[in-house]
């Protein structure tokens, strides 16, 4: 991890090391761990996380699926690993927060630096910032553990940073009317985003990525799955073709620069493919 000037490197440590310590086997714990931030950091009384209502339901959905178990009983370094950092960022920037003795400037670690912002200023354009800004630097982290994970999975890996991205240009569009009912689909206190993690074509129930088509049971559970599969590949079609593949380089170049993350530049191509793990990452 990169020290932070003035601060204790052995600190951070100290951090971290009680994270993987007490949490890195216990998906369970991590998720009441994340409870208990947002109840004190989420900042808004609509709902009981604040902005922390979507990723509590997101984390709920990586639980369910195993990915967050063991990787000796199945589970993903890569997921477990980047979960972690979300953790290990927000609570060292909270820590500094609750101290009053950081200025922002003297922090080196961006991620860190952004969850402190979101604290002292707390509103849906700050959250996407520092929660974004974190799950891409651990993207930039563990490219070798993404390399390790099946084809599947890593399109998965990939969509799902791209939805990440386009919620975020959403909540920070407010003019039009178009606008404000993207700012309302993508405000992550409301339950757009819940509703939309349970659409299994767009993230499937189990680990490793295999996306459902359910065909099993007695002819009206068939009929229904059938229905449901048609729905939720509609839906697809609307988010991923419509609105996120179409303007994929568009929406990389522009999260990087709202953001000032060159690094989201290699991440897809010109042609509108995705690139990641097969990547370049600077080692420092």
């Amino acid at each position: 991890m990169t020290n932070i000037v003035g601060l204790s490197s052995c600190f951070q440590k100290e951090v971290m090391g009680t994270l993987i310590q007490n949490y890195f086997h216990n998906p369970e714990l991590r998720l009441e761990r994340r409870k208990r931030f947002y109840q004190k950091y989420g900042f808004t009384s609509n709902v009981e996380y604040g902005y922390g209502h979507s990723e509590i339901h997101f984390m709920e959905w990586i639980i369910e699926r195993g990915a967050l178990a063991p990787s000796c009983t199945g589970g993903s370094l890569w997921w477990s690993m980047v979960n972690l950092d979300m953790i290990y960022f927000s609570e060292l920037a909270a820590t500094f927060f609750e101290e009053r003795k950081v200025d922002s400037f003297r922090i080196e670690l961006e991620p860190v630096k952004a969850w402190l912002h979101y604290m002292r200023y707390p509103t849906v354009e700050t959250w996407y910032q520092a929660h974004n800004k974190s799950i891409i630097y651990s993207y930039m982290q563990y490219v070798d553990l993404a390399r390790r994970e099946s084809k599947e999975e890593q399109l998965l890996i990939n969509k799902v940073l791209a939805r990440l991205l386009c919620a975020q240009v959403l909540a920070e569009r407010k003019g039009d009317l178009l606008g404000k009912l993207g700012w309302y689909i993508a405000n992550p206190e409301h339950s757009c985003i819940k509703w939309i993690i349970k659409v299994r074509a767009l993230y499937p129930s189990c680990y490793p990525c295999l996306y459902e088509r359910g065909n099993t049971g007695d002819l009206l559970t068939v009929i229904k799955k059938q229905l449901h599969f048609v729905l939720h590949t509609c839906i697809v079609k609307v988010i991923d073709e419509l609105f996120i593949q179409r303007y994929l380089k568009e929406l990389f170049i522009q999260a990087s620069e709202r953001m000032n993350l060159p690094e989201l530049y290699q991440f897809v191509t010109d042609e509108n493919h995705f690139l990641y793990p097969n990547i370049f990452v600077k080692n420092d």
